[in-house]
C-alpha cells in the first residue's frame, strides 16, 4: 500500500468577519518546511452520504435533481458552478477563473502564493508525463504568483491566431464535445442527489464539517475594509465587484515549497465516524488507468479528503459501492500504478519551467503541446503581437482583466499598508505601471488616470526613509538552470515532457528581469508630479463632467499641489526664494482648482488648509526676499524657470482657472522692496479669508504682524536717510509708519507675544527720534532752528515713553535678555540725544539757565545710568560694551564741559564755582576710566587736554574763553 508523500499537505483557506487577520497567516507560516496552516475556520456543514442502493438506474434523475434546497443546495452550487465554466467558454479570456480567485483574495497574491489556479488546469499539468492529449494553458505572472488557466483555443486565442498566418502560431485543434462524457456528467449529477436523502426539507441530517476540512466562504463579505464594496464612481477608481467565486472550495495546497491556492468543485460528504469522503462513478467494464488514478488521487489529496467511495455502473444501473483509502489509490489496481514521488517532481519541474521563463509581468504566456509530441512550448504571446508588423492591430483579449487585477492588488496593497520598506513600494509601482501598459487611456481612461494618481501619491507619501536605499533584486531571485530550457527564439520556450519526472532543479520564485527601480528621495516628488501630469494628458478640460472625472481631476490636482508644496517647503530650508514661490504658486493654483471641484466636505477642509499654508509660504517668500537683496536677480531667475512637467500642469490649470491681475501679482517676485511688504501682507490676509485650521491661528496673526512691523520700520528708514527736502513727505512716511507698527503691534496684542510687543513698541520709539530729527531739520531750513523746539521735546518724551513701555513688559532681565538689553542701549542713546540737542540749541528764549542746566544734567544722567546697566549685564570686549563705554566717556566729558564753565563763571557764587570746578574734575576722571577700558586714544588726549585746562585756569585764577556749550567732535549713539 502507498503511502501518501510526507512533504504533500493540503489546508484551507478561509476568510471571515472574525479571521480577517488570521487569514493573512494561513500561508505564511507553519511547523514543517511551509506546509500547512496555523488557522481553519468551520464554515459550512457537509451533507451526509447515503449509498446508494443496487440496480438504481442513473439514467433517470431523482426527485430532487437540480434542486437548490435542502442538502441538495449543496451540489446545486457545485454543478452549477461547473456548468458555468464548461458552458461559457466564448468569455473564459475575459474572466479566467485564477484571475476571479486571485481578486477575491488580492492579499495573497503577488508574495504569499506561487500558482493561483483551479484544480482542473493543476492535475492536466501534472498529468502530462502520463498524457498524450492536448495542453493548452495561459499563464500570467504577478509578481512571485502564476495564474494558470486552461485556454480553450476555440476561443480565447482567436485573436492571436492572426499571428498564425505568418508561421508564428502552430495551428491548434477545436475542441469538440465528447457525447460519453456528456453522458457521464448527467449521470454523476443524479449520483450525488440519489447519495443525499430525498427529503428538501431544511431538516436534513447534516453532519458538521471537520475541523480539517472546511470551504470557504465569500472573502468580500469579510469584516475587515474591502475596497470591492465602494461604489464604482469614486476616486481613485474602484474596480466592480469580482464576479462570484468561480468555485465550490478554494483550498491552499503546499508541495514541498510551493504554495498553491486552488479552486475545486470537488463534491464532497460527511460519513458517520469520516471526517469526509469524495464520491466518483466509474463504468465497470473499464479499467482504471493510470490517468484516472491520478485524477482521483490528486483531487482528494488537494481537497486533503481521506477517502474516495467509487460507484460501479454498468450501462447507468448501480452495482456495487466501495470505499477506498486516498493513501491506497497508487496502487489500487495493476493498471492504476504510479509513483507519488514522480507527480511531485513533475510539480516542481512545470513550476521552476514556468516561473524561469514567464518572467514578466503583464504579459500572457501560451504554455502549449500538441496532441501526441513529448515536447512542450511556452508563447510569450505579448511579445509576439507586439513584435509582429503584420499585425499591429492585435490586441491582448487577457489585457483588461489582468490589469484590473494588477490595479486591485496594488490597491489593496496600499490599503492596508503593504508598503513598509523600499521591495513592497517598488512591487506596487511595477504592478500599477503594468497596468497602465495594458490599457488604453481612451477606452479605459478611469483605471488609467486612478493608476497615475495612486502612483503619485505614493512618490508623495513615502519620502525618506523608505525611498532612500538602492534598489535591490528580489529576496527570492535564482540563477536560472539552462540545462533545463531550450530557448529557441526570445518569445519562445521548450521543455521536454519525459525530463519532468527524473530532473528536479531549484524552483525559480523571483522574476528574472529583476524589479525596476524606485528613484531616490530627492526625486520622489518630482516623479510623483511626472505621473500626475501623465494623468492630466488623458483628460481634455473641455469634458470633465463626470462624477469620477471630476473627483478624479480634483484629486489628481489635490496631489500635485502637496507635492509642490513639500518641495517650495524644502526650498525655503535651502533659502531659494525664488523656486520657493515657483512651487508655492503651483500649489497654490493646484489647490485652487482641486477645491473648486471636489464636493467632499473632508476633502474641502484639507484643501483649505493647505491652500491656506501655500498662500502663506508665498508671503514668507516675501518677507524673505526683502532681506536679500543681493541674491534678487537669482532668485528671479529660478522663479521662471519651469520645466516640463510644471509647464504641463499649468497649461491643464490655465485652462480651467486664470488668476485675476491682482492674484497673479501676488504670486510673482518683486524688486521693490515695499512692493514686496505689500505683497506678504496681502497673501497673508488672502490665507487668512481662505479659512481652515491652518490659517486661523496665532502663527499666521504673528507673520501677519511681523509683515506689517517689517513695513514700518521701511517708512521710517527711508524718512530717516531720505536726502529730499520735502520734509512733509518725510513726515507723511513717518505716519505711515506709525500705522503700519500700530496694527502690527495689534496683532501682536491678539497673540499674546510679549517680545514682539516689547519690540514693537521700542520701534515707535524709534520712530518718535527721527520725527524730532526731521523736526529739527525742517526748523533750521525755516531759519527757527537756533533754538530746541517744543515739537522737538514733544517727539524726545514720546520716544522715552515707548521705550519704557517696551521695557515694563518684559518685567525683568531674565525674561528677554536680548531684547532687554537693547531697549536699554535705545533709551541710553535717546536720553543723551535729547540732552546733547538741548545743549547744542539752548530754549534760553523760554526757560532760564539754570533750568536748561538742570535739563542737561538730569538726562546725561539717565543715559550713563542705561549705559552703566547695560555694560554691566554684557561680556567686556563686545561691540555693545565698547559701545557704551564710549558714551559714558562722552557724556562724563559733556558734563566735565560744563561744570568746567560754571567753575569759572562770575556770575555764580564762590561756592558754586568751588562745586562746579569739584563736579568738572570727577567727571573727567571717569572720562578717562571709561575711555581707557577700550582704548579710546584720541578721547583720552581731548580729556586730558580739558581737564589740563581747568587745572591751569584754577592756578591762574583766570578765565579763559570756552564755549559754554561746546560741540565736541565725537558723539556716540
Amino acid at each position: 500500500m502507498a503511502a501518501l508523500p510526507e512533504d504533500s499537505h493540503c489546508s484551507y483557506l478561509a476568510v471571515n468577519e472574525e479571521e480577517e487577520e488570521r487569514g493573512r497567516e494561513i500561508v505564511g507560516v507553519s511547523d514543517k518546511g511551509g506546509f500547512g496552516s496555523r488557522r481553519i475556520v468551520i464554515l459550512e456543514p457537509l451533507p451526509l452520504l447515503s449509498p446508494v442502493k443496487q440496480n438504481v438506474d442513473l439514467n433517470l434523475a431523482p426527485p430532487n435533481w437540480l434542486r437548490g434546497s435542502g442538502a441538495g443546495r449543496y451540489f446545486y452550487k457545485t454543478l452549477f458552478s461547473q456548468f458555468n465554466k464548461t458552458s461559457d467558454r466564448n468569455t473564459s479570456h475575459v474572466n479566467p477563473s485564477s484571475i476571479i480567485l486571485a481578486s477575491h483574495y488580492s492579499h495573497l497574491v503577488g508574495g504569499v502564493v506561487d500558482v493561483i489556479a483551479d484544480t482542473k488546469s493543476v492535475k492536466k499539468l501534472l498529468t502530462m508525463p502520463y498524457n498524450k492529449s492536448n495542453v493548452s494553458m495561459s499563464v500570467h505572472r504577478i509578481g512571485r504568483t502564476l495564474l494558470i488557466d486552461e485556454l480553450y483555443t476555440d476561443t480565447s486565442l482567436r485573436e492571436f491566431e492572426k499571428l498564425s498566418s505568418v508561421g508564428e502560431l502552430p495551428k491548434v485543434p477545436l475542441v469538440k464535445k465528447d457525447p460519453v462524457s456528456v453522458r457521464h456528467r448527467s449521470m454523476y449529477s443524479k449520483l450525488l442527489y440519489y447519495s443525499t436523502p430525498d427529503d428538501d426539507s431544511e431538516s436534513l441530517p447534516i453532519l458538521p464539517a471537520p475541523e480539517h476540512l472546511l470551504t470557504l466562504p465569500d472573502p468580500v463579505k469579510g469584516a475587515a475594509p474591502n475596497i470591492d464594496e465602494e461604489l464604482s464612481d469614486i476616486f481613485p477608481c474602484v474596480p466592480p465587484d469580482p464576479l462570484p467565486q468561480p468555485f465550490h472550495l478554494n483550498v491552499e495546497w503546499t508541495v514541498n515549497d510551493i504554495r498553491m491556492l486552488l479552486g475545486s468543485d470537488l463534491p464532497i460528504f460527511g460519513k458517520e465516524g469520516k471526517p469526509a469522503i469524495s464520491l466518483k462513478l466509474r463504468d465497470m467494464d473499464k479499467p482504471i488507468t493510470v490517468l484516472t488514478g491520478l485524477d482521483y488521487w490528486l483531487d482528494n489529496l488537494m481537497c486533503n479528503v481521506p477517502e474516495l467511495a467509487m460507484c460501479y455502473h454498468v450501462d447507468g444501473i448501480v452495482q456495487k459501492f466501495d470505499v477506498i483509502k486516498t493513501e491506497d489509490i497508487p496502487k489500487l489496481d495493476k493498471n492504476c500504478q504510479f509513483s507519488p514521488q514522480e507527480v511531485l517532481k513533475v510539480a516542481e519541474n512545470i513550476l521552476s519551467f514556468l516561473k524561469s521563463n514567464c518572467t514578466k509581468e503583464g504579459h500572457t504566456y501560451w504554455l502549449f503541446r500538441p496532441k501526441g509530441e513529448d515536447l512542450v512550448k511556452l508563447y510569450d504571446l505579448t511579445t509576439l503581437t507586439s513584435s509582429s508588423k503584420e499585425t499591429e492591430a492585435i490586441e491582448n483579449p487577457f489585457a483588461k482583466s489582468v490589469a484590473t487585477l494588477f490595479y486591485r492588488v496594488s490597491q489593496r496593497m496600499l490599503q492596508y499598508g503593504a508598503c513598509d520598506n523600499k521591495k513592497e513600494l517598488n512591487n506596487i509601482k511595477i504592478l500599477l505601471e503594468n497596468c497602465i501598459k495594458l490599457l488604453h487611456n481612451d477606452l479605459n481612461s478611469q483605471i488609467v488616470m486612478s493608476s497615475y494618481f495612486l502612483l503619485a501619491d505614493m512618490f508623495l507619501s513615502h519620502t525618506p526613509p523608505l525611498l532612500e536605499e538602492e534598489p535591490t533584486g528580489s529576496e527570492d531571485d535564482d540563477e536560472s538552470h539552462e540545462s533545463q530550457l531550450i530557448t529557441n527564439e526570445p518569445y519562445i520556450s521548450s521543455l521536454a515532457v519525459s525530463s519532468l519526472i527524473h530532473n528536479i532543479d531549484p524552483l525559480m520564485t523571483g522574476p528574472a528581469d529583476g524589479t525596476g527601480s524606485i528613484p531616490d528621495a530627492t526625486n520622489s516628488l518630482k516623479i510623483s508630479l511626472t505621473y500626475v501630469s501623465k494623468a492630466l494628458e488623458g483628460l481634455n478640460p473641455l469634458c470633465i463632467v463626470d462624477n469620477w472625472r471630476v473627483t478624479g481631476t480634483s484629486q489628481l490636482l489635490l496631489t500635485a499641489g502637496n507635492a509642490y508644496w513639500k518641495l517650495s517647503e524644502g526650498a525655503m530650508a535651502d533659502s531659494e526664494l525664488g523656486q520657493c514661490l515657483r512651487w508655492a504658486r503651483l500649489a497654490v493654483l493646484c489647490f485652487k482648482v482641486s477645491l473648486a471641484l471636489s464636493k467632499d466636505k473632508k476633502q474641502i477642509k484639507l484643501m483649505k488648509n493647505m491652500l491656506g499654508s501655500s498662500w502663506q509660504l508665498c508671503g514668507d517668500v516675501h518677507v524673505l526676499s526683502t532681506k536679500a537683496s543681493s541674491s534678487l536677480s537669482r532668485y528671479i531667475n529660478d522663479f521662471n524657470m519651469f520645466d516640463s512637467i510644471d509647464c504641463k500642469i499649468k497649461t491643464f490649470l490655465s485652462s480651467l482657472y486664470n488668476p485675476s491681475v491682482e492674484e497673479d501679482d501676488y504670486l510673482q517676485l518683486h524688486v521693490d522692496i515695499e512692493t514686496s511688504l505689500k505683497m506678504s501682507i496681502e497673501c497673508y490676509n488672502v490665507c487668512k479669508s481662505v479659512g481652515g485650521a491652518s490659517t486661523n491661528n496665532n502663527k499666521l496673526k504673528e507673520r501677519l504682524g511681523n509683515a506689517w512691523n517689517e513695513l514700518g520700520v521701511y517708512y521710517k528708514h527711508t524718512a530717516a536717510t531720505g536726502t529730499e527736502q520735502d520734509y512733509s513727505a518725510k513726515t507723511s512716511l513717518c505716519d505711515e509708519s506709525y500705522k503700519c507698527i500700530t496694527k502690527g503691534l495689534t496683532l501682536f496684542k491678539e497673540t499674546g507675544s510679549v517680545p514682539n510687543q516689547s519690540l514693537l513698541n521700542a520701534n515707535l520709539g524709534s520712530l518718535s527720534r527721527v520725527l524730532a530729527a526731521i523736526e529739527h531739520q525742517k526748523q533750521a531750513k525755516e531759519g527757527g532752528g537756533a533754538e530746541f523746539s517744543l515739537e522737538e521735546r514733544s517727539h524726545y518724551n514720546r520716544s522715552i515713553d515707548y521705550y519704557n513701555k517696551g521695557k515694563a513688559l518684559l518685567k525683568r532681565l531674565s525674561n528677554h535678555p536680548t531684547i532687554w538689553l537693547n531697549i536699554e542701549m535705545d533709551l541710553c542713546n535717546v536720553y543723551y540725544e535729547f540732552g546733547r540737542a538741548i545743549q547744542d540749541r539752548p530754549p534760553l528764549s523760554r526757560v532760564s539757565v539754570q533750568e536748561v542746566e538742570r535739563d542737561i544734567v538730569s538726562l546725561f544722567m539717565k543715559a550713563i545710568h542705561f549705559a552703566e546697566s547695560v555694560a554691566g549685564n554684557v561680556p567686556p570686549g563686545s561691540s555693545h560694551h565698547v559701545s557704551v563705554s564710549g558714551i559714558i566717556g562722552t557724556t562724563h566729558q559733556q558734563l566735565g564741559s560744563l561744570y568746567h564753565k560754571v567753575a569759572f563763571d562770575p556770575a555764580f557764587s564762590t561756592q558754586r564755582q568751588r562745586t562746579a570746578r569739584t563736579q568738572s574734575e570727577r567727571h573727567y576722571s571717569k572720562s578717562i576710566n571709561s575711555f581707557i577700558v577700550n582704548d579710546h586714544s584720541l578721547q583720552i588726549l581731548r580729556v586730558y587736554w580739558e581737564r589740563s585746562l581747568l587745572y591751569e585756569q584754577h592756578a591762574n585764577m583766570v578765565i579763559t574763553p570756552l564755549n559754554y556749550y561746546t560741540n565736541h567732535w565725537m558723539t556716540y549713539y
